[in-house]
């Protein structure tokens, strides 16, 4: 039993394999949904009823744990509506609007009218008629640089996404658009062990041709070659794995130019893609010749046989500098990627060893030499923000192709859509990071989304009708979100994931008042150590240990267990502090239970700041 249901919600079992097709699809088309067995079919066909029947805009919610099939299902919920284009059904529905035997057009009715009218054929004229091609081919490309592989599942999301499919009133599609949020751009520069980096890379290395290679500067095929690429544990990779990421690069080089991207911005796109592997192989470390040559320099004797004193350099315009000592291992290797980006290698290369300070809000600033663990910083921050806009240009990209004009309010003001929600799922890995924090986050307010509106409104009913029954206590997310974010009046206000009021107004309703969490502590921390203050993961560790482990009732947020000591440690027998050293976190007792988080890297992972 794949499907079945519990109340309106369609409980799924991930199957592995394809339930779908045209022939299943035929079987819903146009069907009464509570006439035909469970299936996402069904789903999609009731929520086009829906918005047909209200004129309201509808949404499709699905969550489940990592692994669970939740984009699969997504793509079948998506390839049904896609197909909606209304043979003759939804015009022959009573809608909310009808003009039957009256008169009631308003001029703002008669100018919406000429609009759709307009847009449609804008639409047409510009070769952008949208079709179910054109939205189903988007996926490859979302794929390719939004997913990645995990330890339980080769091909998992790593971003969340928000689609909407739009139409006319009377049901016909016009346009489709995206909204991403959360994309885990840490996974960039650092995933663990038996993972891999987002698939573009991989597909790139093994699909390319040798010109290409050639014209992207790549050092090598093979993934082992790069450090973005070779933290994964990998001694050999096969000849599968390399001919399934040739295929996929086919696939996405064949989906971009179906939705409309030209051939010049492609090579743009993986330039970008390559210089940012280029620039994962960068190290600064030392320069030793500099430091022989002062060395030697300064044992030169004056003219009165005294050693002689360098004169002080002056200031600059803008402050006094400090010289850093540090230079790059490959300077050919940054030169390169500094290319591929469009960018001065020099200016590249001073931006990463330098900032700029301002003291007590003075008008000149100070050029300050960083350390080689803030270089490191930097550079990872900003292969990661680099990956980031890229993945953000593609997907406005992409939304422009299916018709959907971003800056317009027309689309808002004359349609309606019907959305599906496709995020990561609920996550308890061996080794849980910040990443797990932000999903888990998520998925709590999802889980309080669910309660809300299936099971406290079920009870709500219940009371209307006057009916007998025991009342059923319900789970409460609010202490749990409250250890991890700070909120001050309703949740909506609080803007802890990009895009995220979109996708769940509702929401806004329930009102909650938070004091500071571990989310709004780590970002203490982070600015505090922009301004040149000593921060550090353990530092930040402290901080939470001092605001709620004080063994309070309720409180959803403790230490780690104490771990038996590894062979060879030395700790002596009751050394509980010292054992809990071993994991640096806490645990929070989620709706699906303890998750321990470790808080190693998190200061550079939640620090966002060039």
């Amino acid at each position: 039993l794949v499907y079945t249901y519990v109340s309106s919600v369609l409980l799924a079992v991930n199957p592995y394999k394809q339930l779908g097709g045209e022939e299943r699809m035929a079987e819903y088309w146009q069907k009464p949904p509570h006439t035909m067995p469970p299936h996402p079919y069904a789903i999609a066909e009731a929520a086009y009823r829906n918005f047909i029947s209200t004129q309201r805009s509808q949404a499709v919610l699905i969550s489940g744990e990592s692994g669970a099939g939740k984009t699969e299902t997504a793509k079948i919920v998506a390839s049904y509506l896609a197909k909606k284009q209304t043979s003759g059904w939804a015009e022959d529905t009573p809608q909310v609007h009808s003009i039957t035997g009256q008169v009631q057009h308003t001029v703002t009715e008669l100018y919406d009218k000429v609009r759709v009218w307009y847009i449609g054929l804008r639409l047409m004229l510009a070769g952008l008629r949208l079709s179910e091609v054109k939205v189903l081919r988007a996926n490859p490309i979302l794929e390719a640089f939004g997913n990645a592989r995990t330890v339980r599942n080769n091909n998992s999301s790593r971003f969340g996404k928000y689609s909407s499919l739009w139409y006319t009133k009377s049901g016909r599609l016009v346009c489709a658009s995206l909204t991403p949020f959360l994309l885990e751009s840490a996974r960039v520069t650092s995933h663990a062990t038996g993972e891999r980096n987002y698939h573009v890379f991989y597909q790139l290395l093994a699909g390319c041709s040798e010109e290409q290679q050639e014209k992207l500067r790549l050092r090598g095929d093979d993934g082992r070659d790069y450090v973005l690429t070779n933290q994964g544990g990998e001694s050999v990779v096969s000849n599968e794995q390399r001919d399934h990421d040739a295929a996929k690069f086919a696939e996405l080089c064949e989906s971009l130019t179906s939705v409309g991207v030209t051939e010049e911005d492609q090579n743009d796109i993986f330039s970008i893609v390559s210089a940012l592997l280029l620039l994962g192989g960068v190290e600064f470390e030392e320069d030793k010749e500099e430091d022989e040559e002062e060395e030697e320099g300064g044992h030169e004797e004056g003219a009165g046989g005294e050693p002689s004193q360098a004169e002080p350099e002056p200031p600059s315009q803008g402050g006094m500098d400090t010289t850093s000592n540090l230079v790059a291992n490959d300077f050919l290797l940054l030169d390169d990627a500094a290319s591929l980006l469009g960018l001065d290698t020099m200016l590249l290369n001073k931006t990463l060893l330098y900032r700029r300070m301002k003291l007590n809000n003075a008008a000149s600033s100070y050029q300050v030499a960083r350390t080689p663990e803030q270089v490191t910083q930097s550079l990872n921050t900003l292969i990661r923000v680099i990956y980031a806009r890229l993945f953000e240009r593609i997907v406005k990209k992409v939304n422009a192709l299916m018709g959907y004009n971003d800056g317009s309010n027309d689309m808002e003001r004359l349609y309606n859509h019907i959305g599906i929600l496709d995020i990561y799922g609920f996550e308890s890995l061996e080794k849980n990071s910040y990443e797990q924090l932000l999903i888990n986050l998520t998925n709590e307010r999802l889980q309080q989304f669910f309660v809300s509106k299936v099971l406290d409104r079920e009870q709500q009913a219940y009371e209307a009708e006057g009916i007998q029954w025991e009342s059923v206590p319900l789970p409460d997310a609010t202490p749990t979100v409250k250890v991890i974010q700070r909120a001050h009046g309703v949740i909506h206000d609080v803007p802890y994931c990009e895009g995220w009021g979109i996708i769940h107004r509702e929401l806004a309703r329930v009102n909650v008042c938070y004091s500071s969490g571990a989310l709004s502590i780590l970002d203490d921390c982070c600015l505090r150590a922009s301004r040149g203050m000593p921060e550090d993961d353990d530092k930040y560790v402290g901080e939470v240990q001092q605001r709620f482990f004080d063994g309070s009732a309720g409180c959803k947020l403790k230490p780690p267990r104490p771990q038996k000591a590894p062979p060879n440690r030395g700790f002596r027998k009751g050394a509980k502090i010292e054992r809990a050293k071993i994991t640096s976190g806490f645990i929070i007792n989620h709706y699906a239970g303890e998750v321990t988080y470790t808080a190693s890297g998190w200061m550079e992972k939640n620090n966002g700041r060039m």
